[in-house]
């Protein structure tokens, strides 16, 4: 029997990985680096939560391929960590950022 499931960057089979790479493998994107909806949902709750997604992703994705649609998220999560967020790549063009006030959230937010 051939074991299918398999990690999208070490492509290694799941029996294969080491336990670090099961961990990032479940709590990590791959797409963004960015800590994933699992590891959102396992970590410290936060006070306040702002949800950010990137208009378009779609368009793009048609016009120019995935992999253009990769880029710009790859560079949205930059942008959501240099700004100092707490960011999480939830799925597609998702993201979830936990913040300790609304003030914090809107003031990187917003720059």
């Amino acid at each position: 029997m051939i074991e299918r499931r398999t990690d999208n960057v070490t492509r290694k089979r799941v029996a294969e990985m080491s336990p670090e790479e099961m961990r990032r493998a479940l709590s990590v994107s791959d797409k963004t680096d960015l800590p994933n909806r699992r590891a959102f949902e396992e970590g410290k709750a936060a006070p306040w939560v702002a949800i950010s997604d990137v208009n378009g992703l779609k368009a793009l994705n048609d016009e120019y391929g995935y992999s253009a649609g990769d880029a710009l998220i790859r560079s949205f999560a930059e942008v959501l960590v240099n700004v100092g967020l707490d960011a999480y790549h939830d799925k597609g063009d998702e993201f979830l950022c936990k913040g300790k006030s609304y003030q914090d959230l809107n003031n990187k937010l917003s720059n």
